[in-house]
């Protein structure tokens, strides 16, 4: 009878929490549908009165204070990289509903052995946190964990799990690039191995993977993070992502990330390795947006910040229909 007092008195404790979270927090969260670019990211093109196009206005996704414009379908994207980034960042992704409990136990018990409070988000709290959640700016709050997480739960009523995985690889932040971060996998692509997404192999896709989390120091110390790349494999052969062969044929495939100089034994081992030029990958990530921009940006930026409050994100964005400038 004392053991279900106690109980009861946990529950009712708890029950009191998320009441006083959700009082505090919880009336004034942003709008998932705010998101709808996860669902309508086509391109609508604009001509000027003599049928030209001038350019294309596409949805954003913002990460922190970056903004991505070149979202890709998921399509676009190497399957190589989708698997890769799920086992590496949310092994248990396509099995919870937006938290992972048991993930959060796990950056728990890191956070009391390593005083890393950050572990444990899921791809979708992460999505939620350099989207709707960007004004935080990463901040380590109680608040911000609260919000995530019911914005996650709905996240994942509105949208299924590969629109979700693929707004995450349109948003990550994957390093410094010089004049402009490298947001998403198109401009990691570009900026590390100066390729389309979707032509990426495993060995690349496992590369830029293992970046995720330190972006800059780790394309700075190859040699040190080499490892991890190594371990990565490992996992996504017991998770059935790749088999043992695969995984043994991407160790030995040699890559090349753009400003190191690489030397390579036939094992998969290094003979050598310098970063020459680390400016490379400011160069590659110019030469993507000098591609993708159009000289009159200025000018489809005023028309998509006219017509928006007029017809609708959802009308704006949908692509296929031109729009008289």
């Amino acid at each position: 009878m004392k053991f279900f007092n106690v109980l009861g008195g946990v529950l009712l404790i708890g029950a009191v929490g998320v009441g006083g979270a959700w009082y505090a927090w919880g009336r004034d969260l942003p709008s998932v549908s705010d998101l709808d670019v996860l669902e309508y990211s086509g391109q609508t093109r604009v001509y000027d009165r003599a049928g030209s196009l001038v350019g294309t206005l596409s949805p954003s996704l913002s990460s922190g204070g970056s903004v991505n414009r070149n979202l890709l379908k998921s399509s676009q994207i190497s399957p190589w990289l989708q698997k890769t980034v799920v086992t590496s960042e949310d092994r248990r992704f396509y099995q919870h509903h937006g938290v992972d409990y048991i993930g959060i136990v796990r950056g728990l018990v890191k956070g009391v052995l390593q005083n890393d409070l950050e572990g444990g988000s899921s791809i979708t709290q992460q999505v939620v946190k350099n989207t709707l959640l960007a004004e935080l700016e990463g901040a380590r709050t109680a608040e911000r964990k609260f919000k995530e997480a019911i914005l996650a739960f709905q996240l994942e009523r509105n949208f299924n799990k590969d629109q979700i995985l693929n707004a995450y690889l349109n948003v990550i932040y994957w390093g410094d690039g010089g004049n402009s971060d490298i947001i998403g996998a198109a401009g990691a692509a570009h900026a590390y191995f100066r390729k389309e997404p979707g032509e990426l192999n495993l060995a690349e896709s496992v590369y830029l993977t293992t970046l995720i989390p330190a972006p800059n120091s780790r394309y700075r110390s190859f040699q040190a993070y080499r490892p991890l790349m190594k371990d990565l494999l490992a996992r996504m052969v017991e998770d059935g992502k790749v088999t043992q062969a695969e995984a043994d044929a991407a160790w030995k495939t040699p890559i090349y990330p753009a400003g190191w100089r690489i030397g390579w034994n036939d094992d998969g081992s290094l003979r050598s390795a310098v970063l020459e030029r680390p400016s490379r990958l400011g160069e590659n990530l110019t030469l993507l947006e000098g591609v993708r921009r159009y000289p009159n940006q200025y000018y489809l930026q005023a028309v998509e910040k006219e017509l928006l409050p007029i017809i609708g994100r959802k009308a704006l964005y949908a692509g296929g229909a031109s729009t008289p400038a």
